[in-house]
């Protein structure tokens, strides 16, 4: 495991939890928990743990800030659920337009349940990501102020092995009102999976940032 993230780690694991007084047999080693409580110790391994499993199936957080800081969260129970998807649906279709023009338009729908209110968004984009991202941030209900000015800026695809059963790594770049931009990652063998988990992350930091209530 890299230096980088072995310390992201333990800022983390002293962020959320008590630390011990520093004295003269303080270990100076940042990366190590040695001057962490057990709490915060446990805390630290279970986030390591929790890290090795993603990195084996194709995660990578250095360019993923703001899915390492979920990751980190959820790990320790820190990320409310402020909504759940329960369905989202994605086609792809060819017509004509207005100007006799043959043009290709994806068309998604997403159904939410934001607590125990059931809200069905549909949208239409350049593509299925794009329609996904604006169905998904359409009407998020008592959310949606949160996310008014949240955008998606970049969207980079990697494949990860080659052949039919390809693992697709995701990253989406966003930007909210304030010009703050983040990235989100998203891993899955289906690209659509894939980009919906990192949508997902983007829209679920933003709340977190905006201390959005539960």
């Amino acid at each position: 495991m890299s230096m980088f993230r072995l310390k992201r780690l333990a800022i983390v694991a002293r962020c959320w939890c008590p630390i011990r007084p520093a004295g003269p047999t303080s270990s100076p080693n940042w990366n190590a928990p040695a001057s962490l409580t057990r709490r915060a110790t446990q805390n630290w391994f279970r986030l390591v743990e929790e890290l090795k499993e993603r990195e084996a199936a194709g995660y990578a957080y250095e360019s993923a800030n703001a899915s390492f800081d979920l990751l980190a969260r959820r790990t320790l129970g820190r990320v409310p659920e402020y909504f759940r998807v329960e369905q989202f649906d994605v086609n792809t279709e060819q017509r004509y337009n207005a100007n006799g023009q043959r043009v290709t338009v994806a068309m998604a729908v997403v159904k939410v349940d934001v607590a125990g209110e059931h809200l069905i968004s549909a949208a239409e984009g350049n593509g299925p990501v794009n329609a996904l991202d604006v169905a998904l941030r359409k009407d998020l209900g008592k959310y949606q102020k949160y996310i008014e000015g949240l955008k998606l800026i970049d969207y980079r695809v990697r494949i990860l092995n080659g052949g039919t059963e390809a693992v697709t790594r995701v990253l989406i770049e966003s930007e909210d009102e304030e010009g703050e931009r983040w990235t989100t990652i998203g891993v899955s063998p289906n690209i659509i999976d894939a980009s919906f988990q990192a949508l997902m992350d983007s829209v679920i930091y933003k709340l977190v940032k905006s201390g959005a209530p539960a």
